[in-house]
C-alpha cells in the first residue's frame, strides 16, 4: 500500500464529519423555516429545498459509510499482515486512529521524526518488495 492509500480512510472520516455537520445545519435551518409563516415573496419553497438537500446528504452519508467500512477492512488486513509488532502499532495509531506523529511518538517513547521515518522506510521496503515480485 502507498501512503496515499493508507491515508484514504482518514480523508473519508473527515468527509463524514463534514456531511454530518451539513446535515445538522440543514436540520436546524429547516426547523426554523417550518413555522408556517411565509418568509419571502420569491417563488419557491425553502422547506422543500431543505428536504431535498437533507435526503441527498443522507444518501451520501450511507454511501460513505460503506466506503469507510471497506477502507477500514483493507487497512486492518494490511496491518495484520505486517510482521513487525512495533510497525503494526505505529500504522494502527496513525492510519486507523488518525493520531499525530507527535502523539504516537509520545506513546512509544520516540520522537515524531522517528515515527515518520519508520513509516516511510517501511513503505519504501514494501514497495520495493512488491516491484520485485
Amino acid at each position: 500500500m502507498t501512503y496515499a492509500e493508507l491515508n484514504r480512510y482518514f480523508y473519508l472520516k473527515k468527509r463524514m464529519k463534514t456531511i454530518n455537520d451539513e446535515l445538522a445545519q440543514i436540520t436546524y435551518l429547516s426547523a426554523t423555516l417550518n413555522d408556517g409563516m411565509p418568509h419571502s415573496t420569491a417563488v419557491g419553497d425553502p422547506v422543500h429545498a431543505a428536504y431535498i438537500k437533507l435526503n441527498k446528504l443522507k444518501k451520501k452519508r450511507e454511501f460513505l459509510i460503506v466506503r469507510i467500512t471497506d477502507e477500514l477492512a483493507k487497512l486492518d488486513e494490511f496491518i495484520d499482515n505486517v510482521g513487525d509488532i512495533e510497525m503494526q502499532e505505529i500504522l494502527s495509531q496513525r492510519f486507523i486512529l488518525c493520531r499525530s506523529y507527535e502523539a504516537i511518538g509520545n506513546d512509544l517513547f520516540m520522537s515524531h521524526s522517528t515515527v515518520l521515518r519508520k513509516i516511510y522506510n517501511f513503505l519504501d521496503s514494501t514497495e520495493v518488495a512488491q516491484h520485485a515480485q
